[in-house]
């Protein structure tokens, strides 16, 4: 007995091949007849979308940065390393003042005052001279790097350079605010849109301030093929998850930029130098159930195909179980998996979508994760297998 597939009103079907009429076998799951009357959906699970700290001041937008270093030195009187240190400071044009005291905390803070931004160093001042600014350490014989530490705070304030630091270096205040834009409803069709274009529609459409870095400019050049428009439709996401969405499939991410003036927009890199890009999606709470999250692949029905496409299967499922299903692209080549030349099969049996996304995805060396946009619209992202750390206990 040998298995067909066949296309059939845009469902996935097979055939038994023999001397007797074709059976067919949908893969659409099944209702029964004696449905209950149709209820309101439950409200929609919050995906589990970090806070950053609540001890980050919130940067303003001054004109000018004036910082205040105190040394302070709670058990060590007269200490004449405090008197050097001082020295150091001065001489970089910081003001500086030492005192001492047994409560004394170390760390960064700053003030706004209409124009001008007050930015507080407290460090605290040890047996072995070296000074400690909160998670910052300097010994006396690094004049250098203090210099470009205090240049740092003088061009971004208390939060410091946002580059390689958790939530992109953002404040609560300012992780707030991205967070409600990235939450709203994508209105720009993405569809049909080279990179240039899509940057424009998204400033004067969506009034969404988002530029191609320098780096995205000469890597657009450097390939013809780069400039080719995005071919996916992101409709119904929102606008964080959407974008991420869209920009990967051209080889691309965003990320939050804080600029010096504290100020928040949005820039466009190639993935290859992005290490933080805006997630395809956020992880579900732990506690949630997968079937609240995209209750459509969990209906039962009789399912099987043999030999087809994984694209295809992938694509029917997403249209039967009105469920999105996203592949990335960019990490399964980098993993050296072509998903489009990967196939899939299933025997024919009653099971639920859930379940032959879960199995044909690890067949061809990927995995279903779920994940929720930042309004809670629950998807499936296949991606190459990623061990997650062990948490020590």
């Amino acid at each position: 007995m040998r298995f067909q597939v066949l296309l059939c009103a845009g469902l996935l079907v097979l055939t038994v091949a023999s001397a007797s009429p074709a059976q067919v076998i949908e893969i659409k799951p099944k209702r029964t007849t004696k449905e209950p009357p149709a209820a309101a959906p439950p409200p929609r699970p919050a995906p589990r979308v970090p806070v950053a700290p609540a001890d980050n001041p919130a940067a303003a937008a001054p004109l000018q940065t004036i910082i205040e270093v105190e040394i302070l030195s709670p058990e060590i009187l007269g200490d004449p390393s405090a008197q050097n240190w001082g020295k150091v400071f001065e001489d970089l044009g910081a003001s500086v003042r030492v005192r001492n005291g047994r409560d004394v905390k170390s760390g960064v803070s700053e003030k706004v005052r209409g124009s001008l931004r007050y930015v507080t160093a407290s460090g605290l001042l040890d047996h072995n001279s070296e000074l400690t600014f909160g998670a910052t350490t300097f010994k006396l014989n690094e004049p250098e790097r203090v210099k470009e530490w205090l240049a740092e705070l003088k061009m971004y304030g208390a939060l410091g350079a946002p580059t390689g630091k958790p939530l992109w270096g953002l404040s609560r205040a300012q992780f707030a605010l991205v967070n409600d834009q990235m939450t709203a409803a994508l209105t720009v069709e993405v569809a049909g849109q080279s990179l240039p274009e899509l940057v424009q529609k998204l400033n004067s459409d969506a009034h969404l301030p988002i530029h191609l870095a320098p780096a995205t400019e000469t890597w657009l050049q450097e390939d013809a093929a780069r400039t080719q428009p995005i071919k996916v439709s992101v409709a119904g996401f929102t606008t964080g998850t959407g974008l991420a969405i869209a920009l990967n499939g051209r080889g691309t991410g965003f990320r939050p930029k804080r600029t010096p003036a504290g100020k928040v927009e949005y820039e466009i890199l190639p993935l290859a130098q992005l290490t933080d890009p805006w997630p395809i999606g956020w992880e579900p709470a732990e506690a949630t159930p997968r079937n609240l999250i995209t209750p459509g692949l969990f209906e039962i029905g009789v399912v099987g195909f043999e030999e087809t496409a994984l694209v295809e299967v992938l694509s029917l499922i997403q249209t039967e179980s009105k469920t999105p299903i996203v592949i990335d692209m960019y990490r399964s080549l980098a993993k050296k998996i072509d998903v489009t030349r990967l196939t899939a099969s299933y025997p024919a049996k009653k099971t639920a979508w859930a379940m032959v996304v879960s199995q044909c995805a690890r067949k061809g060396g990927l995995y279903n994760y779920y994940r929720q946009d930042e309004a809670g619209r629950g998807f499936i992202l296949i991606a190459p297998f990623e061990s997650k750390p062990v948490k020590p206990e």
